[in-house]
């Protein structure tokens, strides 16, 4: 079991989940070290573009949360904090850098 998990609040964020995800699934460092989990709480299709991800990388440890009302970031961060399970929690924004 991994000791961190990244926390990654997403609200209605079809449009930038696909590039950020893949970037952080697909960084060997986070992937070794961290288990992810996306706490969705948006009426758009990012829940099911996040499916499609997990499929892809079946390596990474992800987890994730859809939640029918909006929570805000810092609920979000908060759920995912409760929901964690690790020793350690962060939370990374999807509109990390592009380079």
């Amino acid at each position: 079991m991994k000791e961190v998990t990244l926390i990654v609040p997403a609200y209605n964020e079809e449009d930038r989940i696909k590039r950020a995800a893949s970037r952080m699934l697909g960084s060997r460092y986070l992937a070794q070290e961290c288990r992810f989990l996306f706490i969705v709480d948006g009426d758009d299709g990012t829940y099911g573009i996040l499916e499609g991800l997990e499929k892809k990388h079946p390596k990474a440890e992800i987890e994730l949360k859809k939640y029918p009302k909006r929570l805000g970031k810092g609920g979000a961060v908060a759920e995912g904090i409760k929901a964690a399970g690790t020793e350690y929690a962060g939370f990374l924004d999807v509109d990390i850098p592009s380079q």
